[in-house]
């Protein structure tokens, strides 16, 4: 899974790693992320901010001298056709557009596009295939996730064939995965608070003893199911700063309304709220209740701008009804126990 070359340094004291899930699975055209995520992690502290961005996410820029900024001067701004998640399909169907070398053109695409609505250098990336995501959690035993509302199983083009009741539940690979990806009842926001949930819970409850204990079925259920770029020189600078942020909080943001529309929003907006997120996260404790943002963007303090109605059908202007999506402590909420 690792492989060779050298280890990226942090940036400005930060490790900060692109986490893509997408399925690759029968049925789908190519690869599109349904989950983006990026997780910026203190290098010293271990302290993290996990910052989400909808899958719906319009109108992007690229940084100058980028090479989608090359490829797109004018940005990938063709409304609903222009998608953040389908930069990754874009790129691959356009490799050879891309500099010679260019390994993974749809994750360079997605990694340029993240980077600058962050403001952020991203060092690594981690892509795991859903389809196989289950294995995983059934290797390590399952996850105890506490379960905020019913979920079914199924949908759309499926029945529904039962439900994930509300409570503290030790869920198995097919149910956790039922649970970060279904879709009834409920908007794309509040699944990207569900897959916060599972993802929370897998850091929390992947101890060094279990993976001792499941070492062998866990081997086996990781191929091909993860890629990455992090080379084997890394691996233990990082997991030194695993360690540390495993015994903190996991702060997020989430790029939803009301903070922005994911279709009409302020790049500075954007920006200036990841920084903000992540002043707060390396504030000493007596200092953090001034600047915390919580896990949709709204600020705990200080006067908030008014949000304009939404554009969009109703089902678009449901964000924020998930407990989930409303802590800046994600263990608290997703992970039993």
């Amino acid at each position: 899974m690792f492989g060779t070359g050298e280890a990226a340094g942090a940036v400005d004291g930060r490790y900060n790693v692109l986490l893509l899930g997408g399925d690759s699975g029968a049925g789908r055209i190519g690869l599109r992320p349904d989950s983006i995520q990026l997780a910026s992690v203190d290098a010293e502290t271990g302290r993290s901010v996990l910052f989400g961005f909808s899958r719906e996410t319009e109108n992007i820029h690229f940084r100058r001298g980028s090479v989608m900024a090359g490829l797109m001067p004018e940005g990938w701004t063709c409304g609903d056709e222009c998608l953040l998640n389908a930069l990754y399909t874009w790129g691959h169907d356009h490799a050879d557009r891309f500099p010679a070398g260019t390994k993974d053109p749809g994750l360079l695409a997605t990694r340029e596009a993240v980077e600058s609505l962050t403001g952020l250098d991203i060092q690594y990336y981690v892509l795991v295939d859903l389809k196989g995501f289950s294995s995983i959690v059934d290797a390590i035993g399952g996850l105890d996730i506490t379960v905020q509302r019913r979920t079914p199983i199924g949908g759309n083009a499926t029945p529904i064939r039962g439900y994930i009741e509300p409570g503290v539940q030790h869920l198995d690979g097919y149910h956790a995965l039922w649970y970060a990806r279904s879709r009834v009842g409920s908007t794309n926001y509040e699944r990207m608070a569900r897959q916060r949930c599972v993802v929370t819970a897998l850091v929390r409850q992947m101890d060094p003893k279990t993976v001792l204990l499941h070492f062998g079925a866990i081997a086996q259920a990781s191929k091909g199911l993860f890629r990455t770029d992090i080379p084997q020189a890394a691996l233990a600078d990082l997991a030194d700063v695993a360690v540390k942020t495993k015994q903190e909080k996991i702060t997020s943001v989430n790029f939803v309304p009301p903070l922005i529309k994911p279709w009409d929003y302020d790049p500075e907006v954007v920006r200036s709220t990841v920084a903000k997120a992540i002043a707060a996260a390396d504030a000493p404790p007596g200092q953090k209740a001034s600047a915390t943002t919580s896990a949709t963007g709204k600020a705990t303090s200080g006067t908030a701008s008014p949000t304009p109605k939404a554009t969009k059908p109703a089902v678009m202007e449901r964000p924020g009804t998930d407990p989930d999506a409303n802590t800046t402590d994600l263990g608290s909420v997703c992970a039993a126990g």
